[in-house]
C-alpha cells in the first residue's frame, strides 16, 4: 500500500513538470489554452500581450509565432481542476509527517515521540520503547521550542498568570508553582475561538473584494475580447468594401481602354483615307504647275487641259467622334450604389445598428399663424407680419410656437437642431427648456 502512494506522488510530481507555466515557471495559475494550443497562466500571457501592444505585433512566448491581432484566451476548466488536483497532493504531501525509521520508503507517522524526537509508522509504534514514559502525540515536527529551555522536558501546560508555555516541573517545583495552569490543548483552543476565529471571520468577509477584482479583470478582458472581436468584423467589412471598389476602378478603366482603343483605330484609319487624299491633290497640282510653267505658247494652247473634279464634295470634312463620358458616367453610379449597398447591408450584419434616427414632424395644428412650416413639416421660421391663413384649430397657439407631433413612450432620446439661421429661438421639451435670444 505504501509503495502504491510513493508511486502516485512520483508519478504527480512527474505530471507536474508538463503543468508548469513557461513565463513564471510555476504551476499554472487560471491557466487559458490559445488557439493553436500553447497554454499560460491567465495573468502572466495577459501581462505580456499587454506588454506588446505597443509593437503592433504579438508573438508567444514559447514557440515566437507572431500574430497581427492579439490572440483570443480561452480559459482551460479541465487543466484547471488538473492543476488544482495536483497542488492540493502537493500540499497534503508536504504537510505530512513520515516515519524517522522507514528510510527506504515514503510512510505516514502516526504518532511523534517528543522525548526522542522522532515520527513512528503504525509498525515501529508497537516497538517503540514505552518503558521510559515517552510521551506520543500527533504526527508533528519537531523545534527546541517544544522542550523547556530550563528543564529540558516537553512543554505541556500553559500558565495563563505568566502567558507562557511551561514542564511539569516548572507547575509542580519550579517558578510557576501555585499559578493559574492549563493544559496547552486547553489554553490554545481558548485562544483559537476567542482570538482567531473572530479574526478570521472578519478576514474571510473582505474576500468579496478579491471577487471584485476578478470580475473588474473578467470584464476588462471581455471588454478586449469584444473590441477584438469588433475589429476584426470592421476589417472584414472594409476589406470586402474595398475589393468592391477595386473592382468598379478595373470596370470602369477597362471601359475607357476600350473607347480609346476604338476611338483610336477609327481616326487612324480617317488619317490614312485624308492622307491619300493628300498625295493625290499633290500629284494634280504638281502636273498643273508643270503644265504652267511651259515657256512656249503655242505648247501651252496645243496641249490638252486636264480633267480634274472641282466640285465642294470631291474632299469631304472626316466626321470625328470624340469620347463618350455617358458609359462610364453610367457604369461609375451604378458601381457606387452596389458599393453602398454592400457597405451599408454589410455594416447592418457585421455591426447592427444601435441607434434609429427619425425626423421629429411639427404638428400644423398647433402652428401660430406667423409661423411658417416647411413642406416636409421639419422646418420652421418666422412668417412675414401679416398672419397665415391657417384654419382655426383649438391646439393652435396664440404665440409663436409650435409643437412636434412625434411622441416616445420610452428609451433614451436626443435631438439635433439646424440653428444656424436663427436669430431667436427657444426649444422646450418635456420638462426642460431652452431659450437663447439674438
Amino acid at each position: 500500500m505504501y509503495k502504491n502512494i510513493t508511486t502516485i506522488i512520483l508519478l504527480l510530481c512527474t505530471i507536474g513538470n508538463e503543468l508548469t507555466c513557461c513565463i513564471c515557471l510555476d504551476l499554472y495559475t487560471g491557466p487559458v489554452t490559445l488557439s493553436y494550443g500553447r497554454s499560460f497562466c491567465m495573468e502572466c500571457i495577459r501581462d505580456t500581450f499587454e506588454t506588446q501592444e505597443g509593437y503592433g505585433l504579438y508573438s508567444c512566448p514559447e514557440c515566437r509565432a507572431n500574430f497581427e491581432t492579439r490572440p483570443f484566451l480561452q480559459k482551460s476548466l479541465r487543466l484547471s481542476n488538473i492543476v488544482e488536483t495536483l497542488r492540493m497532493t502537493k500540499a497534503e504531501n508536504s504537510r505530512a509527517i513520515h516515519c524517522s525509521h522507514c528510510v527506504h520508503s515514503i510512510v505516514p507517522a502516526i504518532k511523534t515521540c517528543l522525548n526522542c524526537e522522532v515520527s513512528l509508522c503504525a509498525v515501529h509504534v508497537k516497538v517503540h520503547n514505552t518503558s521510559l514514559d515517552h510521551v506520543l502525540m500527533e504526527p508533528t515536527t519537531f523545534s527546541k521550542d517544544r522542550k523547556c529551555s530550563k528543564h529540558k522536558k516537553v512543554l505541556e501546560y500553559y500558565c495563563t498568570d505568566d502567558a507562557i508555555c511551561i514542564c511539569v516541573s516548572c507547575r509542580l517545583d519550579g517558578d510557576h508553582r501555585g499559578h493559574l495552569v492549563e493544559t496547552i490543548q486547553e489554553a490554545s483552543e481558548k485562544k483559537r475561538d476567542g482570538e482567531l476565529r473572530p479574526i478570521l471571520e472578519k478576514l474571510s468577509s473582505r474576500r468579496k473584494l478579491m471577487e471584485k477584482i476578478q470580475a473588474l479583470r473578467e470584464h476588462k478582458q471581455e471588454i478586449h475580447d469584444k473590441a477584438v472581436n469588433l475589429t476584426e468584423r470592421t476589417r472584414g467589412l472594409f476589406s470586402q468594401i474595398t475589393e468592391q471598389v477595386k473592382a468598379l476602378e478595373k470596370e470602369v478603366l477597362g471601359e475607357i481602354a476600350k473607347q480609346n482603343k476604338l476611338l483610336s483605330l477609327s481616326v487612324s484609319d480617317l488619317i490614312h483615307q485624308v492622307e491619300i487624299q493628300k498625295e493625290t491633290l499633290s500629284a494634280q497640282i504638281l502636273e498643273v504647275e508643270q503644265f504652267c510653267s511651259h515657256a512656249d505658247p503655242l505648247t501651252v494652247l496645243r496641249e490638252k487641259t486636264p480633267y480634274y473634279d472641282l466640285t465642294a464634295g470631291n474632299y469631304p470634312q472626316p466626321h470625328v467622334r470624340n469620347l463618350d463620358e455617358g458609359p462610364v458616367s453610367l457604369i461609375l453610379h451604378r458601381g457606387l450604389g452596389h458599393v453602398a449597398n454592400v457597405l451599408f447591408e454589410g455594416a447592418k450584419r457585421q455591426i447592427p445598428r444601435t441607434i434609429e434616427t427619425c425626423n421629429v414632424m411639427l404638428d400644423l395644428h398647433t402652428a401660430h399663424h406667423k409661423i411658417l412650416l416647411s413642406g416636409d413639416r421639419t422646418c420652421a421660421s418666422s412668417s412675414p407680419p401679416i398672419s397665415l391663413n391657417y384654419a382655426d384649430h383649438p391646439e393652435r397657439f396664440s404665440s409663436r410656437q409650435v409643437l412636434s407631433s412625434s411622441r416616445f413612450s420610452s428609451g433614451k432620446h436626443y435631438w439635433q437642431v439646424d440653428l444656424s439661421k436663427a436669430q431667436r429661438w427657444i426649444i422646450r421639451g418635456g420638462l426642460w427648456q431652452h431659450r437663447e435670444e439674438g
